[in-house]
């Protein structure tokens, strides 16, 4: 059941529908040590629990994803203890090749990393903006998962910080 769940949620994330966003609704963090910046989206999903999806673009086709899913709808900093209780909780990063469609790499948390956090620092429930901030580490994953063979093995986001309006 759990497969299947995750499975529903890549799909999800990773989804090549184009969507519109209010240009000042981005992601910032760095990446590996690089400025890294894309679109964010959010959605409610069941339980009082949301969403989130930073998407990078290039020439309109969907190249990287970075989806943290199933986070409480509630003011507060869930961090590696959270992470590795919580039933729910999912959350991955992607490279995605074609007309992206094409998942190439595949990234998971990785929970033993002490320091890794997602923090919902602002809710507005009359704008539906959510604002925070994040440190992940990520490593890839297993059986099939890393079709670049010049893609790291772990990937670090440092010192991100989003504002995002949710549906």
């Amino acid at each position: 059941m759990k497969k299947l769940i995750l499975l529903i949620l890549v799909l999800a994330i990773f989804s090549c529908r184009k969507e519109t966003i209010p240009t000042n609704m981005l992601v910032t963090a760095n990446f590996n040590q690089k400025n890294w910046e894309a679109k964010s989206f959010a959605s409610v999903l069941s339980n009082e629990r949301i969403g989130f999806s930073f998407k990078i673009y290039q020439s309109g086709i969907l190249k990287e994803s970075l989806g943290i899913s199933f986070l409480p709808m509630n003011v507060g900093t869930y961090d590696s203890t959270f992470f590795l209780t919580d039933s729910l909780f999912r959350t991955g990063y992607a490279t995605l090749g074609a007309d992206g469609d094409a998942i190439l790499d595949y990234y998971i948390l990785d929970k033993s990393v002490g320091t890794n956090f997602f923090s919902i620092d602002k809710l507005n429930s009359t704008t539906k903006e959510l604002e925070g901030r994040f440190d992940l580490t990520f490593l890839i994953g297993t059986n099939g998962s890393k079709f670049d063979p010049n893609a790291p093995d772990v990937i670090h986001f440092t010192d991100g910080s989003y504002k995002v309006q949710y549906k």
